[in-house]
């Protein structure tokens, strides 16, 4: 597949935190170089937490938001290492800010400070055991939506990722969503309740966002050299476009990703979509939303590879 027809899709929170140690090869030149850049601009050893950090560490916002920035740039800079010049770039919720990296709009090491700034806010603004994330299966976003009307008097609550069609993420406090729970399942739904500290892209994380806006204030943003697909609004980012203002409202916003990855199907330049970052979920978003473009992981990609480039990553 020719490299004009690629595009690179990067891996958010939510996933097997376990599988995190083994997205990064310790003696890959890139994946060392990015670890170190990372170390630098936080102050502290993360390249240590990836590699020694126990599932319970990893999967702390504070933590899994720059750990997974990381990684998903480390993958994408081996990949354009490799001639991989994509067409498109998007991600899911904190994936967002790989893609930036790799479209040039942010430096890196502003990118992974913001990540662990936004993972400290969104992990402080509700206390535990005060909201809930729950994955919905099997009934549309039309019919989701639906349910979460009825509910709003428990308390805040909504959908917050629309991932593919028939799957949906619902978001906000406990009481609200064990009730929408309820609702979707009476409706056929299949429910999986997602290991995150904190109920994202929801009104609860309202602090969180307005405190996040002066973190993002300090960084200087430019327009994407490569095509990246917004999480808020479906489209790829223009000129003009306040990438600061977006980022901001993205915590308590819908991540629109089957919009976007209808988008990137629908334009008619990619055949190819790579994933970047730990972990295999988006696959199945990408099979079930565009399946006419072929997806593979980066570890996939790699051994594919393999006889041509000499081995890993």
């Amino acid at each position: 597949m020719s490299g004009d027809r690629t595009a690179l899709v990067f891996e958010g929170q939510g996933g097997d935190a376990a599988g995190i140690p083994a997205a990064l090869d310790r003696d890959c030149p890139v994946c060392g170089e990015v670890l170190d850049e990372a170390d630098a601009a936080l102050g502290f050893p993360l390249s240590k937490v990836v590699f020694e950090g126990t599932p319970d560490e990893l999967r702390q916002t504070a933590v899994a938001q720059p750990v997974l920035v990381t990684i998903g740039v480390a993958h994408a800079r081996h990949l354009l290492s490799l001639g991989v010049l994509p067409a498109y770039l998007a991600g899911h919720s904190i994936g967002q800010y790989a893609a930036l990296v790799i479209a040039d709009a942010v430096d890196f090491a502003d990118a992974v400070r913001l990540a662990a700034r936004r993972g400290e806010l969104m992990q402080a603004a509700v206390p535990d055991g005060v909201g809930a994330m729950v994955a919905v299966s099997g009934i549309e976003l039309s019919e989701v939506l639906d349910a979460c009307q009825e509910p709003r008097h428990l308390g805040v609550v909504g959908v917050a990722c629309d991932n593919a069609p028939g799957r949906t993420v619902v978001s906000g406090t406990s009481a609200a969503v064990e009730a929408v729970v309820t609702a979707c399942q009476d409706e056929g739904a299949v429910t999986v309740e997602l290991p995150v500290s904190a109920p994202f892209h929801c009104e609860l994380l309202t602090d969180a966002k307005n405190a996040f806006a002066t973190a993002l204030g300090d960084v200087t943003f430019r327009t994407p050299a490569i095509s990246v697909v917004d999480n808020v609004t479906a489209r790829p980012l223009r000129a003009g476009d306040d990438i600061p203002s977006l980022l901001s409202e993205h915590i308590v916003a819908r991540v629109r990703f089957r919009e976007s990855l209808e988008l990137v199907a629908a334009s008619g330049v990619v055949g190819e979509i790579v994933t970047c970052g730990p972990g295999h979920s988006l696959l199945k978003m990408i099979g079930k939303t565009a399946p006419g473009v072929r997806a593979v992981s980066f570890d996939r990609y790699m051994q594919e590879r393999a006889p041509s480039s000499g081995g890993g990553h």
